[in-house]
């Protein structure tokens, strides 16, 4: 959206220089900060030789169009994050096009992450000086709360908020922790494609909502239409990033000279004392984290300058989006389950292995949004001859109908009478190949096709395929076009865990040997983690 377009003479020296023709200067805006420099540009500079267009646009959409050579490149950027500018490098690296160059320059405003509430809400989750945390966000629902984020592949604040996210969440090595994934997992059912539409939802929601925003934001939102529903900014107890608007220089091949000079006086303007007024009279807080003194409590945020948590690194934030892309990708998991009389022994904490696969089901469907497909089956020798597994309930959404409920709910009783059905021997291998083809033989694009079989033994079967030939036979029918991983889960000191992790290994998935249905969450949480890496992790 173009938000405006002005005139300026060029000075060197303070005297005007002559000029023949109207030279044009871009500037792609940040939205939140757009109409601020439209003034700037209107009020600071004499009309004159250079045509200034200042266009709104979404840093994400500025950066594809940026890498992409767009002929209509801004000659100046003003993204909303510091993490933009490579952002942009990377796509630009990665599409092998001729992108012009990006010179990344100082900040001119800031403004704190913060989460955003309607004031009515406000009481339960506390007032400015009062916060809740990031723990809070990701651990689950806020209080009564329905918590949503940008979308972080196309909004700064999504991304800002799963990179602080990560940096707290984050292992000593630098990997990430599995409430990582399972923070993804709970804010990625329900993401907006803009702030703006998370604020539009404060007055029409049915149910409260929590939404991370930035304070400028808030401010604008107060000012504007904000009095039906007022917002008040909540500041992160652990502290918070702040969102940087650098200027960037963008340089095309065949740039004329006239229009390097003018991005220089341009940009000697916007950063002018008298521009810093008008950015900090919109919201924004100076460098230092200095806001304007005519802002106060009274919209909606805290004067106070939040603590500030180191910005993240542009690689950070790369690997936040692979690990999104990963998490957030449509799930068809055929889950297979041991009910072999072994599973009847005792595993801890009072409780059989069975009972412990039970409430891993338990744990492990919690995870997942209605969209998933998921069915269950059960396996013994002979269980239902001639095969050795028995399918109870055959995949699809969890939100269709299945007799009288939905799946969800037929997954849950089905999982829940798996002490009731124990017996017989441990037909692993046989299991394992017919898991494998079912999924392979009825696979969907666009989703992450899978096997998740548990089993606490060995294969038992003498009548089935031996492991030499399984491990040939999958490898022979696996097709990375296609990839059916399979993820075991040992159970129990007897298990044949090389077995498993042979299983695994020869259709790029992974082997976990666990005793505890607590485990289980994590176990589920790495697979999701490992999906931006398969079949080659």
């Amino acid at each position: 959206m173009l938000v405006g377009a002005t005139s300026l003479m060029l000075l060197r020296a303070n005297e005007p220089i002559a000029c023949d023709s109207t030279v044009p200067l871009r500037i792609s805006a940040a939205p939140a900060i757009a109409p601020a420099l439209e003034e700037i540009t209107r009020q600071q500079v004499e009309p004159g030789c250079v045509e200034v267009k200042v266009v709104s646009q979404t840093a994400g959409s500025a950066a594809r169009a940026i890498a992409a050579g767009d002929s209509e490149a801004p000659a100046l950027w003003i993204p909303d994050s510091a993490l933009w500018p490579p952002r942009a490098a990377e796509l630009a690296a990665s599409s092998g096009l001729d992108a012009p160059a990006i010179e990344q320059h100082a900040p001119l405003v800031i403004t704190p992450l913060i989460l955003v509430t309607a004031s009515s809400q406000a009481d339960r989750l506390g007032r400015p000086g009062q916060p809740v945390g990031w723990q809070d966000l990701v651990s689950g629902p806020l209080p009564g709360l329905s918590t949503t984020i940008g979308d972080p592949v196309t909004t700064t604040e999504g991304l800002a908020t799963l990179t602080a996210v990560r940096s707290l969440l984050a292992n000593p090595d630098g990997t990430s922790k599995p409430e990582l994934v399972g923070a993804m997992l709970q804010v990625g059912r329900e993401t907006v494609p803009s702030v703006q539409s998370a604020y539009d939802r404060l007055s029409l929601a049915a149910e409260p909502l929590a939404f991370t925003a930035t304070e400028q934001s808030v401010i604008a939102h107060n000012r504007g239409g904000g009095a039906a529903a007022p917002a008040v900014a909540l500041y992160p107890r652990e502290g918070t990033i702040a969102l940087e608007y650098p200027v960037v220089r963008v340089i095309a091949g065949a740039e004329p000279p006239a229009i390097a000079e003018a991005a220089v006086r341009v940009e000697q303007a916007l950063r002018s004392p008298a521009a810093t007024r008008t950015l900090l009279a919109a919201g924004f807080r100076s460098t230092d984290g200095a806001l304007d003194q005519t802002i106060d409590t009274a919209l909606g945020i805290s004067p106070d300058s939040p603590v500030l948590l180191p910005a993240p690194a542009a690689e950070q934030a790369s690997d936040v989006l692979r690990m999104w892309s990963a998490v957030t990708l449509d799930s068809r998991m055929l889950v297979v389950i041991d009910v072999s009389g072994s599973m009847d022994a005792g595993a801890g904490n009072g409780r059989s292995r069975i009972e412990l696969a039970r409430d891993a089901s338990d744990a492990a469907l919690s995870l997942f949004p209605d969209s998933t497909s998921i069915g269950l089956w059960a396996f013994s020798v002979a269980m239902s001859p001639p095969d050795d597994w028995a399918e109870l309930v055959p995949i699809g959404p969890l939100s269709d109908q299945v007799g009288d409920g939905t799946r969800r709910e037929a997954m849950l009783a089905a999982a829940r009478d798996l002490p009731s059905t124990t017996g017989g021997g441990t037909a692993l291998n046989d299991t394992a190949l017919a898991a494998f083809r079912t999924v392979r033989d009825s696979y969907e694009a666009g989703k992450v096709n899978s096997v998740v079989l548990m089993t606490d033994g060995r294969n038992e079967d003498e009548g089935s395929i031996d492991t030499s030939d399984l491990l040939q036979t999958l490898r022979d029918e696996f097709d990375p076009a296609k990839p059916v991983p399979i993820i075991t889960i040992g159970l129990g000191p007897e298990v044949d865990f090389e077995a498993l992790q042979q299983i695994s290994a020869a259709t790029g998935g992974k082997a976990y040997l666990t005793r505890d249905p607590a485990d289980i969450r994590g176990v589920f949480l790495d697979a999701l983690i490992q999906r931006q890496c398969r079949p080659n992790c």
